[in-house]
Formats: C-alpha cells, sequence, structure tokens
C-alpha cells in the first residue's frame, strides 16, 4: 500500500508539475516554441524563425515551417486554450508570421 502511494505522488508530480519536465505544456518565449501533449511523448521544439504561418483550429495548432508542417493536438479547458493562441498570436503579429483561425 506503502509504495503504491509513493508511487501515485511521484507520477502526479511527474505528470503534472509545471516543472517537471515530463508533464505536457506549451511554452513560449521570444525565441522557440515548445509543445508537449503527453507524459509519454517528447518536446516538440520549434525555433521562430523557421515559423512561416500558424493555423489555429479547435484544440490544434498547425505550424506551416519552412520545411513542412508540424500538428499538434492538445487538451485543455477553453480558457487555457485561449490563452495560448493569444499568446502565439501575439508573438507572431510582432514576428509578421501570418495567423488564420482562432
Amino acid at each position: 500500500m506503502m509504495i503504491a502511494g509513493v508511487s501515485a505522488i511521484f507520477y502526479g508530480y511527474a505528470a503534472f508539475s509545471e516543472s517537471s519536465k515530463y508533464a505536457p505544456r506549451v511554452k513560449v518565449d521570444e525565441n522557440v516554441i515548445e509543445l508537449k501533449n503527453s507524459f509519454t511523448k517528447r518536446v516538440n521544439r520549434i525555433k521562430w524563425i523557421e515559423v512561416k504561418k500558424i493555423e489555429f483550429d479547435s484544440y490544434q495548432l498547425i505550424f506551416q515551417l519552412g520545411e513542412g508542417e508540424l500538428t499538434f493536438n492538445y487538451v485543455s479547458n477553453p480558457d487555457v486554450s485561449i490563452e495560448i493562441k493569444n499568446l502565439l498570436r501575439e508573438v507572431a503579429q510582432e514576428r509578421n508570421i501570418e495567423v488564420v483561425g482562432g
């Protein structure tokens, strides 16, 4: 029983803590976009310089890159989804990157 409790605490930290490298996230700064949608998936890092266009769909981000396309599906609540899209839109506009959808 004790082992199950310790395992649950570790899993909770690793899967949901903002400081965990395993937690799902969308992180945006002036140079890079980091996308991770699952505890078991690796982080996708996109340099802003590679982004030509961003398309927003329902819980989906589509990045047109210099060499192809990256589609990122995520699970969130509506408020967080809007916050993610607003942040991406703001940085994209500063860089004159086309944004489609909302």
